[in-house]
């Protein structure tokens, strides 16, 4: 059995969690599987706000892993100081009361558990005439800035035998599937991030954090039709240079009333020509081959 101290220590850490997640990102919010660049971020973050330091030994011994031994006060000291509290001893005291708050409270329900367990007793019995369903959360970033994509991703889910779903991410960038199944196959596709696959199983399930590899290309021809280039030259040169000789271009007009389409040269040309209606550009989607695009889709917005 734990002894008080470890306890509350176990405590320390996801406070520790909570603090540094106030104003960073991680790829997962859980402490224990912070790793690389998220362990660099907190370490200098840990510096600014108490001017110590720990290393990344000393973050897998006693963050990445239980241990029965404590580190050493000066250390507590430095993450209790991180967290907003004066020290170890202030922080135990207010935790330790909280524990024993938490026993008194347990003991007291203790005295009505007959009526919870014939509730849960019924609740399991009616499980097993009632399928239940398995959530599945989803929250998409960008693999070089680790910022929300907050741009609609399109999510089309496989099923077996049976046609797909087509969906979209939310204003957050996140994607929720509740499904009787107990695993998910979806398709991914982003305009500016390459198209990707994922499958997860139910053991595996809870809101997660998913990296997208940036679409360098098609963020590039979304940064030429945006910004204000002087050497037309340099930038026609440059789209030579990554559109296919044989790419397949076509804008899809405003209300989907059809296509137009383009070749390599037509459309270099219009991204060329220095007019308004460029700022409105949206990739829809790219494809490639020999590294190069061999096929793009784009519309042109109207503004009201």
């Amino acid at each position: 059995m734990k002894e008080e101290s470890q306890i509350v220590f176990e405590k320390l850490k996801k406070v520790v969690e909570t603090a540094f997640l106030q104003d960073h990102t991680t790829e997962f919010e859980d402490i224990s599987q912070w790793k690389g660049q998220d362990i660099a971020n907190f370490q200098e973050d840990l510096f600014e706000k108490t001017r110590g330091t720990i290393s990344e030994k000393w973050f897998y011994s006693y963050f990445k892993k239980e241990t029965e031994k404590l580190p050493r006060i000066d250390m507590l000291n430095m993450l209790c100081v991180y967290c907003g509290y004066q020290n170890w001893a202030q922080f135990k005291e207010t935790h330790t009361q909280s524990l024993q708050t938490e026993n008194v409270t347990f003991y007291k329900k203790y005295e009505l558990i007959l009526i919870p367990v014939i509730f849960a007793i019924v609740i399991g019995a009616a499980y097993l005439f009632f399928p239940s369903k398995n959530k599945f959360s989803f929250c998409f970033v960008d693999d070089n800035t680790n910022n929300k994509i907050t741009n609609a991703i399109e999510i089309i889910v496989l099923r077996d035998n049976e046609s797909p779903i087509y969906a979209k991410t939310d204003s957050n960038g996140c994607f929720v599937w509740e499904t009787e199944k107990e695993h998910i196959t979806a398709i991914i596709k982003s305009p500016y991030h390459k198209t990707d696959t994922i499958n997860r199983s139910i053991s595996a399930q809870g809101k997660e954090r998913i990296k997208l590899v940036t679409d360098d290309y098609a963020l590039m021809i979304h940064y030429y039709s945006t910004s204000n280039v002087k050497d037309w030259k340099k930038r026609r040169n440059h789209l030579g240079n990554i559109i296919h000789a044989d790419a397949v271009i076509y804008q899809v007009l405003d209300g989907n009333i059809g296509v137009e389409l383009y070749t390599k040269k037509e459309f270099i040309n219009k991204l060329t020509l220095p007019t308004s209606s460029l700022k409105n550009i949206d990739v829809i989607n790219t494809k490639y081959k020999d590294g190069k695009i061999i096929s793009l889709k784009f519309n042109i917005r109207v503004d009201e």
